[in-house]
């Protein structure tokens, strides 16, 4: 499940978010998992932007509890099936490491900061293509507007520097 080019600290929000998935007993991990586990992470580079939510981590639980049929990990051979990462979650990892790249250099690691990022893109990639998101039910009902969300931790990515 790692790539090379992340930092431990998004090393960490992956493994969080697959046993996030495995305790939901749902089929595949989301982009809503991963932001549960980057409300668990307490040294995370998102924690500037998310400090606010960490409280209405259960809340947040118990909505992505229901978002998702739960699914029967069937057992092959003596080995429980782990869930599988959604085609949003793929394309997130792979803008996710574009954008630490485009910031940083073409040897940059991506950071939970350019996760966020990601996520929040394809969050509005989805509301403009009116398909459904787990992550944007989510926020919605937790009541956080992702385009806020978005332009903080843009912020958090690219600071001004006053010349």
């Amino acid at each position: 499940m790692a790539y090379q080019d992340e930092s431990a600290e998004v090393h960490r929000i992956l493994g969080t978010s697959l046993g996030e998935a495995q305790e939901f007993v749902h089929p595949q991990i989301g982009d809503d998992h991963v932001f549960l586990a980057m409300l668990q992470e307490p040294y995370a580079s998102t924690r500037t932007v998310l400090r606010h939510y960490e409280n209405r981590l259960e809340e947040a639980r118990d909505i992505v509890r229901g978002l998702t049929k739960k699914w029967v990990f069937k057992k092959k051979r003596g080995k429980v099936k782990l869930p599988t990462a959604t085609p949003e979650f793929n394309r997130v990892r792979v803008a996710a490491l574009q954008i630490a790249r485009d910031l940083n250099g073409p040897t940059a690691e991506c950071e939970a900061r350019h996760f966020l990022e990601a996520m929040l893109l394809e969050v509005r990639r989805a509301e403009l293509a009116e398909e459904n998101s787990n992550l944007l039910t989510l926020l919605n009902k937790l009541q956080i507007d992702y385009r806020a969300l978005l332009a903080s931790v843009q912020g958090v990515n690219r600071p001004v520097v006053m010349s």
